[in-house]
């Protein structure tokens, strides 16, 4: 039985949630020729169907699940990056540098990662105690629509992220839904 959705929470407060959803049934595989490829070194391009969708909450803290808005809509992003995606966050963690690249297809998603780091200061009455953190900021925008997005994680969430990125790649190409 194939999965209809993969779901990363974006943001979550009393009033909504964003999540990220990933739509598996919709999101193809082309190789470089007509072999499916074994591997992704032989892949060619992939089409990812995602969206940014927000769901709210009524007073009971429970979901509305007749009302949500879609904030980014992405049924086919040509060429998608983010069977790399993971690889580039990991990328501005360890070096700080920011990533952005502009895409080449259309209907394209364009990322942005930066690192931010900044210092909280704690003082006591006999010392005091500087906490260093980091933050990364994402922006995803859609070329075709003008449409975007921006979330922010601590390290750990966006290691979490990485790792999630990596089991919805893993699941499809383990699933094959591939285009020839």
């Amino acid at each position: 039985m194939s999965k209809r959705k993969f779901d990363f929470i974006l943001v979550e407060n009393r009033f909504y949630r964003d999540i990220l959803r990933i739509y598996p049934n919709n999101t193809y595989i082309h190789s470089f020729d007509d072999n499916l490829p074994e591997t992704w070194d032989d892949v060619y391009k992939v089409y990812y169907s995602f969206a940014i969708i927000r769901q709210y909450f009524d007073d009971n803290n429970k979901n509305i699940v007749d009302y949500s808005d879609v904030l980014l809509d992405m049924y086919v992003d040509e060429c998608s990056i983010i069977p790399d995606l993971s690889q580039f966050i990991l990328y501005v963690i360890d070096t700080g540098e920011t990533y952005d690249y502009p895409t080449l297809g259309q209907p394209a998603a364009e990322w942005k990662i930066e690192k931010e780091t900044y210092t909280i200061q704690e003082v006591s009455l006999n010392e005091e105690i500087f906490e260093f953190r980091e933050n990364y900021n994402f922006s995803v925008f859609n070329n075709w629509t003008n449409q975007g997005y921006r979330f922010s994680f601590d390290k750990d969430t966006t290691l979490l992220f990485c790792n999630w990125l990596n089991k919805v790649n893993e699941y499809l190409f383990k699933k094959r839904r591939f285009s020839i």
